[in-house]
């Protein structure tokens, strides 16, 4: 073990003296130096195919070299803003797995990590159309929504007429 390293070598210096070292009792010291600690995100989600900055605070982070947030997420570069404090721009694929993720960054002291800390939301894929396709002047014409993705609670605005004013904020609206 360690010990024994240390004896070895006080034993060598000790020998080329003609000396003898006996041990009695070792006394050793050992201090924590800790990694670098996450305490949070912001923000903390993005949907599929996002670019955005992210800020990570923290302790201990300066020295960070690496940064990662999981799979799916490019860090195209970061920046250190001191030791509580890292600001960093990232992409989300398009094809990114919708769910959380961990953030970890490194340092020399080592790694650091904070579990589900990053949340990937499907992107909202926009289709919309009527019930029928052919309508009389005065019929009432009800509207489908097929969107898919996005995170709920999602809202709907339709302007029929073009005039600037919401006429419904139905789901699947009467027209």
């Amino acid at each position: 073990g360690s010990e024994m390293c240390i004896r070895d070598r006080l034993d060598a210096r000790l020998a080329d003296y003609g000396a003898h070292l006996y041990i009695d009792h070792v006394q050793v010291r050992v201090s924590y130096i800790p990694g670098p600690v996450i305490e949070g995100v912001t923000p903390s989600k993005a949907l599929q195919g996002d670019s955005l900055t992210v800020t990570l605070a923290g302790s201990d982070l300066s020295g960070t070299s690496s940064l990662t947030l999981g799979e799916g997420i490019t860090v195209q570069n970061f920046t250190v803003d001191g030791p509580t404090q890292i600001t960093a721009r990232v992409t989300v694929s398009s094809s990114a797995v919708p769910g959380v993720r961990d953030i970890t960054v490194t340092n020399s002291i080592g790694p650091g990590t904070l579990a589900g800390a990053f949340l990937v939301n499907p992107q909202i894929v926009p289709d919309f159309g009527a019930e029928r396709a052919t309508v009389f002047p005065d019929e009432e014409v009800q509207f489908v929504n097929r969107s898919v993705g996005g995170v709920a609670p999602l809202s709907y605005q339709w302007d029929f007429n073009n005039d600037g004013i919401w006429d419904s904020t139905n789901v699947n609206p009467c027209y």
